[in-house]
Parts: C-alpha cells; structure tokens; sequence
C-alpha cells in the first residue's frame, strides 16, 4: 500500500489506511465530513471545566478542614459544657465543616478547583470519623454509619466546591 492510501487522524493527528473508517488509534470517525465539521467545534470556554490540578489547592484545603475540625469538634466542647458532637451529630455538624470549606476554597482560588476539595477531604475523613469514634461515649454509631458518613463528607466537600466555583464564575462575569 502506497503512502498516498493513507489518510490523518483529524482529532489524534495518526495515520490510518483509507479504508478505514475510524481511526485506529482513537477510534474518532475518518469521514472527510467530519473532518469539516471538527474545525467548526470549538472547545468550551467557560463554565465548571478544569484544566489543571492543583496540589497547593488540596493542602490549603486540608489544613483548613484539619484546624476548623479540630476547633469544631475538639476544642469548642472545652469551652461550651452543653455542646457535645458525639455520633450522627458529629458525623453532620463535620459534613458542614466540609461543605464550608471546600466551597471558601473554590471560591477564592485563581484557578478552577472542583476536585481539590474532595481530595482534601478524603484525606482528612478518615482522622475526623477516628476521632468521632474516639470520643463517642453514649451515642456510638455502627461502622456503616462511619462509612457513609465519610461518604457524605466527601460528596458534600465536592458539593460546596461546585457551588464555590459558579459563586467565583458569576462574579467574574458580573
């Protein structure tokens, strides 16, 4: 087969017999159609898109979920004798740390920074259900609740970026 029996990838840029209907390094179709109709598809520009991951995003997220956690649930019971975040309460009164947090953080950063959050807060879960463990002497929860009370930390902290992010893309286009 000559080299004039082959025809370029428009999406991957690879050479493919011609053919072929698809390319067989991406598998994007090989239709001289859809080579026109690429050119005019252009990529999104704005909106909830992130290009980049920032792991400067994810230690400002942890250290700030580490010390108002640790504010929250250890040291304010110190000084307030009716607040005691043991069990179910606990797991819900972390989950609006995390929620405050991830969206502060989404917020205020210069870049787009929706999976930061999360990554933070699966770090920083598992030593804030250890300690609600810990402390829990007469509202003890099962394991399961541990775990998806995790979870809800987790989604909730990827929830509040989304929302940090449209609050930040609003005010940028305002």
């Amino acid at each position: 087969m000559a080299a004039t029996d082959q025809v370029q990838c428009f999406i991957c840029g690879a050479s493919n017999d011609a053919h072929l209907a698809r390319c067989g390094s991406c598998g994007a179709s090989l239709d001289a159609g859809m080579a026109e109709l690429s050119g005019a598809i252009e990529a999104p520009t704005g909106g909830l898109y992130q290009e980049t991951f920032s792991w400067r995003a994810v230690v400002v997220s942890a250290v700030a979920l580490l010390v108002l956690v640790t504010f929250v649930l250890a040291l304010l019971p110190a000084v307030v004798a009716g607040f005691d975040p043991q069990g179910f309460y606990g797991v819900l009164i972390a989950a609006a740390i995390y929620f405050l947090v991830a969206l502060i953080v989404a917020n205020r950063s210069s870049v787009a920074t929706l999976v930061e959050p999360a990554v933070a807060a699966l770090a920083v879960v598992v030593p804030t259900l250890f300690y609600l463990s810990y402390i829990s002497d007469v509202h003890h929860i099962s394991m399961l609740t541990h775990f998806f009370g995790g979870a809800l930390m987790v989604l909730v902290a990827l929830f509040g970026a989304i929302i940090g992010e449209k609050a930040q893309l609003r005010r940028a286009t305002a």
